[in-house]
């Protein structure tokens, strides 16, 4: 289980830091573009696609790690008033829910870029730079949002027959009875 467990937070980590990098690449190429259209008159072609670009790779790779801190958007406005044991299994029933459709979603964004890939049709009218490795990057990121969610899983079924509560933190697990 810790094996499988550090696997899945170690390919977390390796998207994060792409998100921060591309995040970082964003802002230059953001400030380079109001540089130089204030001091040099000169626009810069291609800027606006290459930032709608980036942030698809920032959003794909940010999946997992939202999820592993738990960023996402959640209302527990009902769910909070129930008892833990009954909260445990609402969380496992909606981690399999997440799970699966993000599985599907990443299979469905892995064969659309193998698709593209043969063909090359689809590109960016400007740069004519091709969708299809975004299309891949999206995949992953929802793998590795679904793979999380595998993993909460895992680890709230723990929490639910044995009575032990798992709480994730950045670097490791710490077991908490």
């Amino acid at each position: 289980m810790q094996y499988l467990a550090k696997i899945i937070k170690g390919l977390t980590t390796i998207t994060k830091w792409g998100a921060l990098i591309t995040l970082f690449l964003m802002m230059v190429v953001v400030a380079f573009t109001v540089i130089s259209r204030g001091v040099f008159n000169t626009p810069i072609v291609g800027d606006y696609e290459l930032v709608q670009l980036m942030m698809v790779v920032l959003v794909a790779l940010g999946f997992g790690y939202s999820e592993r801190v738990d960023a996402h958007v959640k209302v527990d406005l009902l769910v909070e008033r129930f008892s833990r044991k009954t909260q445990t299994l609402l969380g496992i029933l909606s981690y399999i829910l997440v799970a699966t459709i993000c599985i599907v979603v990443g299979t469905i964004q892995f064969n659309a870029g193998l698709n593209a890939l043969s063909t090359f049709l689809v590109s960016t009218s400007i740069l004519h730079i091709p969708h299809y490795p975004f299309q891949f990057l999206l995949g992953i990121g929802f793998y590795m949002w679904g793979l999380e969610s595998i993993l909460k899983i895992i680890y709230s079924s723990i929490e639910l027959f044995s009575g032990k509560i798992y709480q994730q933190s950045e670097g490791s697990d710490k077991n908490v009875s």
